[in-house]
């Protein structure tokens, strides 16, 4: 699934009356909705499970939590705090040919319903920022995946262009402040090591994405959002929580056949 669903809203947007643009022009229309499904070529999976903790051990292990704002394409139309008005035009042309790499576990809840998360820079570790700032500069396969842009002045001030960080790698970090990244929470389980490793008694390991793995098998880093808060519609707010947790795992003994036994059970 492509990232199209979001420019074709977008244009919608744009091209809808200013007063319409204030709010939403219309609520979703129920006979729009697909069937939630998981994205093509998903490859994660929660290794927090019997399973894994019948094979192996954690040589080590970590806990964060950290603050998003959750939104819909649906609020595309809301200017903040309760939606990305802001944002619209500079999402439309950024993601526009890419593809959406899906809600949390990797579901698609097409149309409408698509999750868009944003967190404030500052509030990223930094080794997260200094990933995504090095994607864009190597035009990697990941790059797309974080979209960063400038704090708009005020909630009626729309943004451009993405923000992109200097070829030369120098960065100001104090104006780091004044940006936010927007992304779909199934780019996170790319680079979930990188927001705990900070945090750990194993940081080399951690940010050796080379070591992450869908897979659980000795040595191998896993991760898993293991909880995410919703946001509250009554009171109004888009924040929520994010808990992450990363293991580096180390083989039990006699934990290879009990590994393949449980393949042998799918």
């Amino acid at each position: 699934m492509k990232y199209q669903a979001i420019a074709l809203l977008l244009s919608a947007l744009s091209a809808a009356p200013a007063a319409a643009q204030i709010g939403n022009p219309r609520a979703p229309n129920p006979m729009d909705k697909a069937k939630a499904t998981i994205v093509e070529d998903f490859a994660w999976r929660d290794p927090f499970t019997a399973k894994t903790t019948d094979s192996f051990d954690a040589a080590c292990e970590v806990t964060g939590v950290f603050n998003a704002e959750q939104y819909t394409l649906h609020q595309l139309f809301d200017k903040h705090p309760l939606g990305l008005w802001s944002y619209s035009e500079a999402l439309k042309d950024f993601f526009s040919e890419r593809e959406y790499p899906g809600g949390f576990s990797g579901l698609d809840r097409h149309g409408w319903d698509r999750n868009v998360l944003l967190m404030h820079y500052d509030g990223v570790p930094v080794q997260v920022r200094e990933w995504i700032e090095e994607q864009d500069r190597t035009e990697s396969k990941h790059q797309g995946l974080f979209a960063t842009f400038k704090k708009p002045k005020d909630k009626h001030t729309k943004v451009d262009a993405r923000w992109v960080a200097p070829k030369d790698g120098v960065v100001d970090r104090e104006e780091d402040k004044d940006k936010v990244i927007l992304f779909a929470p199934g780019a996170l389980y790319e680079i979930l090591p990188l927001f705990v490793a900070e945090s750990s008694d194993c940081k080399d390991a951690l940010l050796d994405l080379s070591k992450y793995s869908p897979e659980p098998k000795d040595g191998a880093v896993v991760a898993w959002p293991i909880n995410h808060t919703r946001p509250s519609v009554r009171e109004k707010r888009r924040q929520i929580e994010i808990t992450i947790k990363a293991q580096v795992l180390k083989q039990k003994e006699g934990g290879a056949e009990a590994a393949d036994e449980g393949k042998d059970e799918l």
